[in-house]
């Protein structure tokens, strides 16, 4: 994924990878683009995204405010496969709005 121009240098994003009973995530830095490898667990359909939050990714049927998505195939005659993902500006400029999270209270000190 190239870089995010409009993403702050603190900003984080998530590559979700998602296929019948297992999500992985892996973080990165949008403003700096992510390129990287996934090696797969068999021949079979995935779903490649870009989240600006991984907070509901884990787990089958959670959902998380995805900015871009690609269905992938691997098989036989496909056993490796290149996604290319994008993110626009204006997708990244949308409102991100966290679902109902509680965070556990931290005493100061």
């Amino acid at each position: 994924m190239k870089p995010v121009e409009v993403a702050s240098k603190v900003d984080w994003a998530y590559v979700i990878v998602r296929y019948p009973g297992s999500t992985l995530s892996r973080p990165f830095r949008p403003a700096e683009g992510f390129r990287g490898e996934y090696f797969a667990h068999g021949y079979r359909d995935y779903d490649v995204s870009v989240s600006r939050s991984a907070l509901f990714a884990f787990g089958n049927g959670d959902q998380v405010p995805t900015l871009t998505s690609a269905p992938v195939t691997l098989s036989v005659e496909y056993p490796v496969v290149d996604v290319e993902l994008s993110v626009t500006a204006a997708q990244w400029s949308l409102p991100h709005v966290e679902q109902n999270v509680t965070r556990p209270r931290v005493p100061l000190k």
